[in-house]
């Protein structure tokens, strides 16, 4: 038991450790895009180098994240009193998932960068039924 412990907290840690990856990334991405245009490569050129490897590392990024992470819920869940678990959850599934909800939520991210960047934000309606859920 006490090795199982200690791997949660090992996995803890290095998800932790690696969530500002992807903005050193995008700096990175920046700094290389702007010496290769000062060195003469063309915006095509620098795209069609970067595209297949930025894919195949943000996909596995994205599904080590959620594996990782899937098994630290789980784990927390299993060792949370039996009245203090969320009954709709499991891991990091939410078993009643509204797309409602999230594109709603997606929209009002979205509006506030807008305006916090560009002082104006469109108004948007997003329709459909609060009834419908999924995991």
């Amino acid at each position: 038991m006490l090795l199982w412990v200690a791997v949660q907290m090992l996995l803890r840690r290095l998800y932790a450790r690696h969530g500002p990856v992807v903005p050193a990334v995008a700096k990175g991405v920046e700094e290389y895009k702007r010496q290769a245009l000062q060195a003469g490569r063309s915006e095509s050129g620098l795209q069609a180098d970067l595209d297949p490897f930025l894919d195949r590392f943000f996909l596995s990024r994205i599904a080590l994240r959620f594996l990782v992470g899937h098994h630290i819920a789980l784990y927390e869940q299993s060792v949370k009193p039996e009245g203090q678990r969320r009954m709709d959850r499991i891991g990091m599934i939410h078993t009643k998932c509204s797309p409602l909800q999230v594109v709603s939520d997606a929209v009002d991210d979205a509006r506030e960068v807008c305006i916090r960047t560009r002082g104006d934000a469109p108004d948007v309606n997003v329709i459909g039924s609060p009834a419908l859920t999924f995991p």
